[in-house]
């Protein structure tokens, strides 16, 4: 990373949450997105606080340093959403004689898609993904699934593959006994992957097999990169804690594998310009024919979830994503003989999930 003084990252994160809170603006009702006014954007050395919103006549949302050096991207616009629902509840929902985390203040949380925290340290998004924080899902089944993932470094395929089959097998179980108890479930919202311009097919291929098998909901947004100071479009990946960090890694483990193999396959081969997406496309079509074919649910109950999906999480992205559009493209002209070599090494892909991410959340400050 290249090393840059404080006063042009402070412009490159003030960009940034310009851009964010734009783009959450319109996650608002049309006439309340409207009505709202970009405030001023400072950064602040509060060790106390992750960030605060000044009203009239300062009209400033403030966010530390220590949180957007310290944490990745999508934590850090938690908090932005976070601070921009004090500034809803007071300028659009004329909340100002309300306590700060009134009604009000809860409404624009809901319409923001962000939990109404009340606590100035509250853990952020990156702590409670990696079980740092205040998990809905923090009982004895995540410490067992905890266990069963760890077990699954082991050396020895049987073994591993066995411990992932009960580690999904038990997640499963336990989103079927918070559906059928009526018990709250806690969804939140991280992002992957690079900040782009355009994304290849294989990324967007990968995308969809996260939300055909581990639980998330997908969305393509509008996102903004500090550390390389571009705006593009990136991958949200939606769900209880528990399932995003699981597809997290998921999504790490996936990508590493596909690079590796990629070099070991085109060493001293010269395949063409579009040669490494169609052998990548490859290997993601096998593993996703493999993971049809193993993941057969084995209960009935299993079985409904499946069917029925997850209601309260379709209900969570609505809000979240008001104007979501779907597009479809058409099939990408592929060489077959790359997608045939790509998909026998897919097929034997077997992942072995640890208790992080391989590397761990984007930190600017690491």
């Amino acid at each position: 990373m290249a090393r840059l003084p404080r006063d042009e990252w402070e412009r490159r994160f003030l960009a940034g949450l310009a851009e964010e809170w734009e783009v959450a603006r319109w996650g608002l009702p049309r006439e309340h997105a409207q009505a709202l006014r970009a405030p001023v954007f400072a950064v602040s050395d509060s060790e106390s606080q992750w960030g605060c919103w000044h009203g009239a006549p300062r009209r400033e949302l403030r966010l530390s340093w220590r949180l957007l050096w310290n944490h990745p991207w999508y934590a850090v616009v938690d908090v932005l959403r976070h601070e921009m629902a004090h500034q809803v509840a007071e300028e659009v929902l004329h909340g100002a004689g309300e306590p700060p985390h009134g009604d009000k203040f809860r409404q624009a949380c809901h319409w923001l898609a962000v939990v109404p925290r009340t606590r100035t340290d509250y853990p952020t998004l990156d702590q409670i993904v990696a079980g740092e924080g205040e998990l809905a899902d923090g009982d004895r089944i995540l410490v067992r699934v905890r266990k069963l993932l760890a077990l699954a470094e082991s050396p020895n395929r049987h073994e591993a593959e066995l411990a992932l089959a009960k580690a999904r097998e038990l997640m499963e179980r336990h989103n079927i006994d918070l559906l059928e108890h009526g018990a709250r479930r806690d969804y939140l919202t991280i992002r992957v992957g690079e900040v782009k311009k355009r994304h290849s097919r294989d990324e967007q291929f990968m995308s969809s097999l996260l939300g055909e098998f581990y639980l998330v909901r997908v969305v393509w947004v509008p996102g903004y990169d500090p550390e390389n100071d571009r705006s593009g479009t990136v991958l949200e990946i939606s769900g209880t804690p528990l399932n995003v960090r699981l597809a997290h890694y998921v999504f790490d483990y996936v990508r590493e594998f596909c690079r590796r193999e990629w070099i070991l396959f085109s060493w001293r081969r010269r395949l063409g310009p579009n040669a490494r997406r169609d052998f990548t496309l490859g290997i993601l079509s096998g593993f996703a024919e493999t993971l049809r074919r193993e993941h057969v649910p084995e209960t009935a109950a299993v079985r409904a979830l499946v069917q029925r999906g997850d209601a309260e999480l379709d209900e969570y992205c609505a809000v979240r994503y008001p104007r979501l559009v779907t597009r479809r493209r058409d099939p990408a002209r592929c060489r077959a003989d790359l997608l045939d070599k790509g998909r026998q090494v897919g097929r034997d892909l077997a992942i072995h999930p640890g208790i992080e991410a391989p590397s761990g959340p984007k930190r600017l400050g690491q």
